[in-house]
């Protein structure tokens, strides 16, 4: 488990990921710190191959927790980014990125 320290929004958050292989199902489990903002409506987790561009949301539900399983590892370096939507809406920029790289013997590095 690695901690990684990130500005995201008005507030610092932790963002640490932890993998695991169950029944042959490699899985990454992301968990921040809660958002204390009284407007917060929901988090949304994105995934991408490529540093900084082409991101795609992963969840299909709105985040309520601030927590996120990945069950679809794609098998190479990925990055993944989180964002706090308001009750309006609104959308907050990407947190920094948390890198994973893995392969298909299941072996997962954290960066």
């Amino acid at each position: 488990m690695k901690y990684t320290n990130i500005l995201f929004m008005s507030f610092l958050i932790t963002l640490f990921t932890v993998s695991f292989v169950f029944s042959g199902i490699s899985e990454v489990f992301l968990n921040w710190s809660d958002n204390t903002e009284t407007d917060l409506n929901h988090y949304n987790v994105y995934r991408s191959v490529n540093k900084g561009v082409e991101y795609i949301k992963i969840n299909i539900e709105p985040v309520i927790l601030s927590e996120y399983l990945d069950r679809n590892i794609v098998y190479s370096t990925t990055y993944y980014v989180v964002t706090a939507v308001d009750n309006s809406g609104n959308e907050s920029a990407y947190s920094e990125n948390v890198i994973i790289h893995s392969d298909l013997e299941n072996k997962f590095i954290l960066y």
